[in-house]
């Protein structure tokens, strides 16, 4: 392909100076010595080796919620001067479907000068739900005429990331479990420390009211009393993956049902019925980072667990959210050992509950009260 445009350029060099020298006369001279720059200028760009030193991109803000808009500056810094009269700039990304939300997105730029740095600023608007990756970007030069073309290429990556969008929902304690029992309760404590079921090792940080005196006396070794826990609303949320029907909306009330009860509790746990196995349990903030990714990359797909796969042992609710609740669904929740609470924010084709079952019709995009309703049933 290059030599073919290389003999290209010589032979119309070649026939422009036939031209000349056959015609003769000033109009000839001239037409040769005008167009024989703009061809010795193609047959350099298809011999020149361009080279970029490096490809940066600035991003803002790299993380953002859906709907919002985001900023992109593409800076490109060559290691020659060589002047190139268009240049063309072209990203990679991993979703093709990026450019749709480009604006001012033309990425030709006229050179006049021997400019070694380019900056291309575009905007991407209304974003949706995902994570969008560039993962390199090609360079392209070219001549007045388009004859002669040169490349390179650079693998530098930046990735942008789309959160679903949360919504305010009002806490309501939902459940607290202890060996004993179930209880509804207002109080969110972690431990009983009235309750003393046995002894462990002293470890450091333990409080001195804690020490087992008697254990201490008898062996001269510190021992704790160790306490039962108290698990006050130890919910987790399962969202459901099975069906495209308002996937947005589900993905939307999992993230707000999350935050809700972590940022109350300090704790939960997130699973998603492609993935039943994996559980992912939340203690600190960079647990919840973890589970908003996830949401930002989730989609529905037919490849899903068995619900039968979750092990709820430990929790004392869950909170299943889903667009289709059926009574295969009901039939499974009914032998798990916690509380389960179904947000459907599409089809409720069950005709049956089981005693840990309970359903909530949601509206979507009206989820601030729907922990009131849950409690008021």
């Amino acid at each position: 392909m290059k030599m073919g445009k290389l003999l290209q350029v010589i032979i119309l060099q070649i026939i422009v100076f036939c031209f000349a020298m056959f015609q003769g006369g000033f109009v000839s001279w001239f037409i040769f010595f005008t167009v024989t720059p703009f061809l010795l200028y193609a047959l350099v760009m298809l011999v020149w080796r361009e080279k970029i030193v490096f490809v940066h991109r600035t991003i803002t803000p790299t993380h953002i919620t859906r709907g919002e808009d985001v900023e992109v500056s593409v800076h490109v810094r060559r290691k020659t001067v060589f002047p190139i009269a268009y240049a063309t700039l072209e990203e990679h990304v991993n979703q093709p479907n990026l450019q749709h939300f480009r604006h001012n997105t033309s990425p030709i730029i006229k050179i006049g000068s021997f400019s070694r740095n380019f900056i291309w600023t575009y905007e991407l608007k209304n974003l949706p739900r995902g994570e969008y990756r560039f993962v390199g970007a090609d360079f392209y030069g070219t001549d007045f005429f388009g004859l002669g073309k040169l490349k390179a290429t650079d693998d530098s990556t930046k990735s942008i990331i789309v959160y679903p969008k949360l919504h305010p929902i009002t806490y309501v304690p939902i459940q607290a479990v202890f060996e004993v029992g179930a209880a509804t309760t207002s109080r969110s404590s972690t431990s009983d420390s009235t309750i003393a079921v046995g002894v462990r090792d002293y470890e450091q940080g333990d409080r001195l009211s804690w020490i087992h005196w008697k254990s201490f006396a008898k062996s001269q070794q510190l021992r704790t009393k160790e306490f039962e826990e108290r698990q006050s609303e130890v919910v987790s949320v399962v969202i459901d993956t099975r069906h495209q029907a308002q996937f947005e909306d589900v993905v939307e009330l999992t993230g707000s049902l999350a935050r809700t009860f972590f940022e109350v509790q300090g704790e939960l746990a997130y699973a998603a019925t492609d993935a039943l196995q994996q559980v992912l349990h939340l203690h600190h903030k960079n647990h919840f980072d973890d589970v908003m990714h996830k949401l930002a990359n989730v989609k529905p797909t037919a490849d899903a667990s068995n619900l039968r796969a979750l092990n709820t042992r430990g929790f004392a609710s869950m909170l299943f959210v889903t667009a289709e609740l059926t009574d295969e669904d009901v039939a499974i929740f009914a032998h798990y050992n916690c509380r389960v609470i179904c947000f459907v924010l599409g089809h409720n084709k069950t005709q049956r509950l089981a005693p840990n079952v309970q359903v909530q019709q949601v509206t979507a995009g009206n989820y601030r009260k729907v922990l009131q309703e849950v409690t008021r049933k």
